[in-house]
């Protein structure tokens, strides 16, 4: 899911963004958002932020969300789940819910 504040649109903003995580976790969906640093710097920066603050503030509040950067979730895709934690430097693992998950995902989507 796109996290682009600045960009004006309002499916890219950080109320929208929440509403969409919020959603797929009750479905056990897993959520990557992205976003980019063109929207924390020069004249978008103090908008930007603010929706920022407003969508950890939310995702804070969904029980079970875990964060990863896309480092860890990149070596947990290639090691089976597997990854090592940024901050703590600790071996953690992701567990799939559903085998195979893409195709699962594909027709709660659909």
């Amino acid at each position: 899911h796109k996290f682009e504040p600045c960009r004006g649109k309002m499916e890219w903003q950080a109320e929208f963004s929440i509403g969409a995580v919020k959603s797929w976790t009750t479905k056990n969906i897993p959520a990557v958002l992205d976003t980019h640093r063109l929207n924390y710097v020069g004249k978008h920066a103090q908008k930007s932020l603010v929706q920022l603050h407003e969508l950890l503030q939310g995702l804070a509040e969904i029980d079970g969300l875990r964060f990863l950067t896309s480092v860890e979730l990149g070596e947990a895709m290639t090691q089976k789940g597997r990854y090592t934690n940024a901050i703590t430097g600790e071996k953690e693992q992701l567990t799939p819910m559903f085998k195979p998950l893409g195709r699962q995902i594909r027709k709660w989507i659909h």
